[in-house]
């Protein structure tokens, strides 16, 4: 297990990831609680990070990391976020500090040398092919997936395991056409809908997600369209007449006028 960087200044002995957790930003401190709180920077971590940042930038590319752009803002575990969706206390950039900004955050993760097991950033089948062999639940990778795609009985989808949920994202839409009608939505796809949680998480790892479908011969959500979750209903007046609907990254819900697709999730536990 490659787990990262140590760093030893300052009174602070920490790892730090060799790359971002996942790919987006997140607008929503509330996610990035549920998700990512035991991975974030202290503040004090984050002066370090901040003070040596040519070097720990340096050290991160020549392991094969991908660097941390001064163009970004990364979360520490003190940053907040006010109702104008300015956040404070976030690693970006040289010079000992922390800034504050209205751009969405970035997450790299910490954990202090003293962690008693192996550090996993994320969970290690997060993003693998969920499938059934043998009456069995397996999660593979894309090299696994194609030596033992002959054996392979039902695709779920691509796991996705985070915040508490544990739930298989399918390859692709239910149908190929939208359904106006709610309610019709529900009585065709019920079992497989998302819940509003779970579509918080899809849309907090996005790109990732998108990846992995695409990855596995899958065919991308598109923030073209929108898809429902359980939360989604129909309103009366045209404005914004579906909410909390799945469309794009940030760790949202929208709402939306326009008629919203299906796309299912297998429930893992």
């Amino acid at each position: 297990v490659v787990e990262g960087l140590t760093i030893v200044s300052g009174g602070e002995s920490f790892i730090l990831s060799l790359s971002r957790v996942q790919t987006d930003p997140i607008s929503s401190i509330n996610w990035v609680d549920s998700l990512y709180k035991d991975l974030l920077p202290t503040a004090n971590q984050g002066f370090v990070i901040s003070a040596k940042w040519s070097d720990i930038n340096s050290a991160m590319s020549s392991f094969g990391g991908v660097k941390m752009s001064s163009s970004y803002y990364y979360y520490t575990s003190s940053t907040t976020s006010s109702s104008n969706y300015s956040f404070t206390h976030c690693i970006s950039g040289s010079g000992g500090n922390l800034y504050n900004t209205n751009s969405s955050p970035y997450v790299i993760g910490a954990k202090s040398t003293d962690h008693p097991s192996p550090i996993y950033w994320t969970d290690p089948n997060d993003l693998k092919l969920s499938v059934l062999i043998n009456g069995e639940r397996v999660f593979l990778n894309n090299q696994e997936y194609e030596e033992r795609k002959d054996e392979v009985a039902t695709i779920e989808g691509v796991a996705v395991i985070a915040g508490g949920e544990k739930f298989a994202v399918h390859l692709y839409n239910a149908q190929t056409d939208y359904i106006a009608n709610k309610d019709t939505a529900k009585t065709l796809y019920g079992d497989i809908i998302p819940t509003g949680k779970q579509g918080w998480i899809i849309s907090t790892k996005w790109s990732d997600i998108n990846s992995a479908i695409s990855s596995f011969g899958g065919a991308k959500m598109s923030s073209s369209y929108y898809y429902y979750t359980t939360y989604t209903y129909t309103k009366s007046n045209s404005n914004n007449s579906y909410p909390y609907c799945i469309n794009s990254y940030g760790g949202y819900l929208y709402n939306t006028n326009s008629y919203p697709y299906v796309r299912g999730v297998t429930n893992l536990e």
